[in-house]
């Protein structure tokens, strides 16, 4: 391979699949993303208030139906025509894969609710709706790839 006019060494990229990482790294991983959102929980009664439950509707339902629907018409208008190996199923499981939303949604949600009147409401719809969008992914990425590999 050629880089700048020179002879750059190749180097052969092996994929590790995140199964084979060590379950305490997943752990902290999640223990650090809830530390850094300054959630405590003592309860899941904020997750019923409106702040919330509109948060966490809009990572679910309001990304997904936008980034699928965007995907869909741009596919139908000609703009950008759906690439031949990736199926409808696919998309829809990658279009729900984007509610995770964790850090700009935190930002963000910083921004609108500057008082500490919702905060708790706004960081645990942010989280829910990260962790919904997050498991309902991964349930129809591991639907379709078992139906794939039975097809």
């Amino acid at each position: 391979m050629k880089f700048f006019g020179f002879n750059a060494p190749t180097v052969a990229r092996v994929p590790i699949p995140i199964s084979t990482l060590p379950s305490p790294s997943k752990v902290t991983t999640c223990l650090f993303g809830f530390a850094s959102a300054g959630v405590h929980v003592t309860g899941f009664a904020e997750l019923l208030q409106p702040v919330a439950l509109a948060i966490i509707v809009g990572l679910f339902v309001g990304k997904q139906l936008g980034v699928f629907g965007a995907i869909w018409l741009a596919d139908r208008t000609g703009v950008a025509p759906r690439p031949a190996y990736a199926r409808w199923r696919e998309l829809y499981g990658a279009s729900l894969l984007c509610g995770v939303g964790f850090t700009m949604s935190l930002f963000i949600g910083g921004l609108a609710f500057p008082g500490a009147d919702h905060i708790v409401e706004m960081r645990l719809g942010v989280i829910g709706g990260s962790i919904l969008s997050a498991v309902t992914g991964l349930l129809v990425l591991m639907w379709v790839t078992r139906r794939s590999a039975a097809e």
